[in-house]
């Protein structure tokens, strides 16, 4: 994965007051890509040290007065050239930055009161397609022993189980709310495991119950209250999507998220499954 990083979070001295912001979460994020640092505002030769620079009125303002517009979409446009050519598909920004804010950005009285809007390099790449996140994003969604990301398997899919180095096992049984009456498929194991996934933090849940089952809310809720409960704020739930056909032709549906869960699923009289991600906040 190639992504793109302020510069600024990379620890380059680059801002306006000739410092940086290194942030351990990116620092270890960029680690494990192949990452390329950008900063619009050296990129349009402004000089570090400088005032410092907010919008206001569409426009861009050093704090002495100086309007800096022009500049700070010069030095976009040109930041923005190398994210292009290096094929980064992510961008990790500053946050509330002039440039680089993502959603939110100070409001020009230099007050530090935050307003929503986007950063002048941030809106390009938005509309370039890129997706753009801030640092605090990165720091929030990284998994640790205290919020590690719950794995939420469905059919075809229970052997990944088998890749988690476990540290501890549950029994469904023993989880609040989950029937114990339900018997998983071939394949599954009603035991949620909890140990880690190349070193990332996990809850693995292989198999679940459904309401077309005949199973209520709660019941088919119920794993995801107790990742809740263990401290996951993210869940990676594969869902199941069956097309129907009129002959029984052999298919194969790609996933949406190869580097997860590559492998679909062919079923019986035509019809295909195909995983899904749904990456639910709890």
């Amino acid at each position: 994965m190639r992504i793109a990083l302020s510069a600024c979070l990379a620890g380059w001295p680059v801002r306006y007051d000739g410092s940086s912001k290194l942030t351990r979460a990116v620092q270890e994020l960029a680690a494990k890509t192949e990452a390329v640092c950008v900063c619009p505002e050296t990129s349009a030769d402004l000089p570090v040290p400088r005032p410092p620079a907010e919008q206001r009125g569409n426009r861009v303002w050093l704090k002495n007065g100086l309007d800096v517009t022009a500049d700070f979409e010069r030095g976009s446009q040109c930041a923005l050239a190398t994210v292009k050519e290096f094929g980064a598909t992510l961008a990790v920004l500053k946050a509330r930055s002039p440039s680089c804010g993502v959603h939110e950005i100070y409001d020009g009285t230099y007050s530090g009161k935050v307003i929503s809007g986007e950063g002048v390099f941030a809106r390009r790449l938005e509309e370039e397609g890129i997706c753009v996140v801030t640092e605090k994003t990165v720091e929030s969604v990284k998994p640790s022993v205290e919020h590690p990301v719950a794995l939420v398997l469905g059919t075809g899919l229970g052997h990944l189980a088998r890749l988690v180095k476990p540290v501890r096992r549950i029994d469904y049984r023993d989880i609040d709310g989950f029937p114990i009456d339900a018997q998983p498929v071939d394949g599954h194991k009603f035991e949620a495991t909890i140990g880690t996934i190349d070193d990332v933090p996990v809850v693995v849940y292989p198999g679940r119950v459904h309401l077309y089952q005949g199973y209520s809310a709660a019941e088919v809720t119920a794993l995801v209250q107790h990742a809740h409960h263990l401290g996951c704020r993210d869940i990676i739930l594969q869902a199941l999507l069956v097309l129907y056909r009129e002959t029984p032709v052999p298919v194969l549906a790609s996933s949406p998220i190869k580097s997860i869960l590559p492998v679909p699923t062919l079923l019986p009289n035509g019809r295909v499954s195909r995983t899904l991600k749904l990456l639910l906040s709890t």
